[in-house]
């Protein structure tokens, strides 16, 4: 993947010029809409990160939770290429990004967090959880000391900055196929029930740990489409035309990348790596959609209240 990281950058001029004349010579050209997905942002990253907002701020216009539902519902289509903003897990770092970074630049995110680690009260207990359960093999004394968990009364704070709070399972565990579904119903519906209960509002979004193909399942999919509205993985790939609610594609990032890499990646230079995988995963939310929700294109058609 490292050699693959220091080639995609020379491909986005290429990328992005094609893009463009397509556009220009086809009438039925649509924009893009795609899921960032950080985890931590450090506090010495935090210049890089702004630098990112603003270089893709000229290209992309960074659109809310609700009004990215809205065009997967089909109730809305942008008309310029879209992004919507995620973070992972509930690092306390995730606070101090939401307060100093987004909210001078009028941009709305998503956050994922795992329960238990919203749940951890002691700054030991919480870095043993990070070693155990999102950074597996890691010794404690090697973690960035700035590392440590948000809590409920930071989460309060995010929602009142107009962000939203997804589920991200109890305790980060894998979903593959071989736990038994009564730990993923606990995992999965548990951990959102616990979450919902203490914010005290809806909790419709969920996030697959780790988001690899192998660490999900149809099994895990099937309980977590029983729960939610929208589901995530970790996939890079485009939802237009035909987003899948229950089979969303995000593209990781970490604010150390270089802007023609980040480029790359949006503009879809390694989403052939993806696609069957993804098509899998359209195939299992597709047969877990019912059917008086499904249009002809694959996506949801909400019912009308």
């Amino acid at each position: 993947m490292s050699i693959l990281r220091s080639v995609l950058p020379i491909t986005y001029p290429v990328l992005r010029a094609g893009k463009y004349l397509r556009r220009v010579l086809s009438s039925e050209a649509r924009p893009d809409l795609r899921v960032l997905l950080y985890h931590d942002v450090a506090p010495a990253q935090f210049d890089c990160f702004v630098s990112q907002l603003k270089w893709l701020g000229r290209r992309w216009r960074f659109i809310t939770p609700s009004e990215f539902e809205a065009i997967v519902d089909g109730e809305e289509m942008p008309q310029q290429d879209s992004l919507l903003l995620t973070f992972d897990d509930g690092f306390a770092s995730n606070l101090q990004v939401a307060q100093y970074l987004l909210q001078p630049a009028g941009i709305r995110a998503l956050f994922f967090v795992a329960t238990d680690f919203i749940e951890q009260t002691d700054a030991v207990a919480a870095r043993r959880f990070i070693c155990e359960r999102l950074k597996a093999g890691v010794n404690p004394d090697a973690l960035p000391v700035h590392w440590k968990n948000m809590s409920w009364s930071d989460l309060a704070v995010l929602r009142k900055l107009g962000h939203t709070i997804g589920a991200h399972t109890a305790s980060h565990q894998q979903l593959c196929s071989g736990v038994h579904p009564e730990v993923m119903r606990q995992e999965i519906v548990g951990g959102a029930d616990r979450l919902q209960a203490n914010l005290g509002a809806p909790v419709r979004h969920f996030a697959f740990p780790f988001g690899n193909f192998v660490s999900f399942s149809k099994e895990a999919m099937a309980i977590a489409a029983q729960r939610f509205e929208y589901i995530y993985s970790g996939l890079r790939g485009n939802n237009l035309p035909h987003p899948q609610p229950y089979a969303l594609r995000r593209d990781s990032q970490t604010p150390s990348d270089n802007m023609p890499l980040l480029g790359a990646f949006l503009e879809g230079a390694s989403d052939f790596r993806y696609r069957p995988l993804n098509a899998v995963f359209d195939e299992w939310a597709g047969s877990l959609m019912p059917a008086n929700q499904r249009t002809a294109g694959g996506m949801r058609q909400k019912e009308k209240s």
